[in-house]
């Protein structure tokens, strides 16, 4: 508030006080000593107040201010008028009565002023947050998009130039403009997916789905680029050990893509056994959809899973909920790290170099906004040697 609005309103007061006191009758002598008091009392008060605002911020101190000014306010001016003990002590008595209710509205406006205060700081913290992931977002998509075209474009460059004159170089650099062209089609395909996401325009075709189905395909898909890495994916119970055998019996098959199954008890999201299921475990989704989220948690384990190391993947349920947990072996996760994982564009290390076994670094945050658009959730913990992902979907 500006030094121009304090002093138009302690005019006006003045002013108001004036008229009453005139209207009244009142002397001019006691009229003067109760506006006096009054409104030194209460510019005291007011003052103080504002000094332990300016150092506490506390709304409390902020609704507390009017009530305390006046209850002073009346004391001090009825004491300077020389009104019977029996008089002041009756209204000592008034204005305490009264000050309680004051007290309790001013403690009522303080929360809410307190809580309005929180959600303001919480939306800014937001859209600081929002604006930081932006410029993150375009600083590191330009990178990735750049570095392919540069490759592109100097390859094509190479053939148009005829610096590449064999045929086995020609297969060669063909085969590599394939490779850059589908990676640049991945990211856009991201980035379309990413804003149709935080535009709230993500329109499923949702059916019940059998999420054991969904997953298997997915892991199908997975197989291939983790062969080529070295990388096993498997389906793992809580009985078996770590050569695939059950410890407490129950067949497990592994077939040629490393991919193991088998029934029993898995591992529940505090450690406890949970149900694997014997029949499909179906949910409430869109097929396109989850096959992306399990795409991506098994693409992400793969990327970070060093050769000669197993991803494993497992589907339990209870009565209410699906759950379906990916655990890699990638080292785990620093603990100051751990809420980042899902943000834009967030690898894990400083180094912005894709290729093989980099990305656009969206595929968790998309991951996370196709779970939430199911009314599920996804998160992440440091297990053993490495991280586990949990997707939680309603069941149908």
């Amino acid at each position: 508030m500006t030094g121009r609005t304090s002093a138009t309103v302690v005019v006006c007061g003045l002013v108001v006080a004036v008229l009453a006191a005139t209207a009244l009758g009142l002397p001019a002598g006691d009229a003067a000593v109760l506006v006096a008091y009054s409104f030194g009392v209460a510019s005291i008060t007011y003052l103080v107040g504002r000094a332990a605002i300016d150092r506490t911020r506390s709304p409390v101190i902020v609704a507390l201010i009017p009530v305390v000014a006046v209850a002073l306010g009346t004391v001090v001016a009825a004491r300077a008028m020389f009104v019977s003990s029996h008089d002041l002590s009756a209204l000592v008595v008034v204005v305490a009565g009264a000050g309680t209710a004051g007290v309790l509205s001013g403690l009522a406006l303080a929360a809410e002023l307190d809580r309005a205060r929180r959600q303001v700081t919480a939306m800014v913290e937001r859209e600081r947050g929002l604006e930081r992931n932006r410029r993150e977002l375009v600083a590191w998509v330009s990178h990735d998009l750049r570095t392919p075209l540069a490759g592109i474009r100097a390859m094509a460059e190479a053939l148009d130039d005829g610096v590449v004159d064999e045929a086995a170089e020609i297969h060669r650099y063909h085969l590599q403009l394939l490779t850059e062209a589908d990676r640049l089609a991945r990211l856009v395909d991201d980035l379309f997916e990413l804003s149709r996401i935080q535009a709230d325009t993500l329109a499923l075709s949702v059916e019940e789905v059998a999420l054991d189905e969904v997953v298997s395909d997915a892991v199908a898909c997975a197989a291939v680029t983790a062969e080529a890495k070295g990388v096993r994916i498997g389906r793992r119970s809580a009985g078996d050990d770590g050569d695939g055998r059950r410890a407490g019996g129950g067949n497990v098959s592994v077939d040629g893509n490393g991919v193991v199954g088998g029934g029993g008890d898995a591992i529940g999201r505090n450690g406890d056994a949970r149900d694997v299921p014997s029949e499909p475990t179906r949910v409430v989704g869109s097929v396109p959809e989850l096959s992306r989220v399990i795409g991506n948690l098994l693409d992400n384990a793969v990327r970070h899973t060093p050769p000669g190391s197993a991803v494993e993947v497992a589907v339990t349920c209870t009565d209410d909920e699906a759950e379906v947990s990916v655990h890699d072996a990638c080292g785990g996760i620093p603990d100051d790290e751990l809420d980042r994982v899902f943000d834009l564009a967030y690898r894990g290390d400083s180094a912005r170099t894709p290729g093989a076994a980099g990305g656009g670094g969206l595929g968790l945050a998309i991951a996370r906004g196709l779970v939430e658009a199911h009314h599920g959730e996804i998160s992440v913990h440091n297990e053993d040697a490495g991280c586990r992902f949990i997707v939680r979907l309603p069941r149908a």
